[in-house]
């Protein structure tokens, strides 16, 4: 994993957090694959437990993101 300078804040209703932002050299979900992918991870205790980064909508490339709740399903198109 490569670090970056780039930060960026991010507010929620636990608080506030800075996040910095690193490159992942691999990423899988499912049969779905990234190299060198761009990722914010927080750069210190989270605001709010069970939260470790943030990786996006749009950094994954994707034209849509489903959650399926009822079924505990993510299914995404690219």
């Amino acid at each position: 994993m490569n670090k970056t300078w780039e930060r960026k804040g991010i507010r929620n209703r636990g608080g506030r957090a800075t996040l910095r932002k690193v490159v992942l050299p691999e990423l899988s979900m499912g049969q779905t694959r990234w190299e060198e992918l761009g990722a914010f991870l927080l750069d210190g205790p989270a605001p709010c437990s069970g939260i470790d980064g943030v990786l996006g909508v749009s950094y994954l490339g994707l034209k849509s993101l489903h959650l399926d709740f009822q079924q505990s399903l993510i299914s995404w198109e690219r």
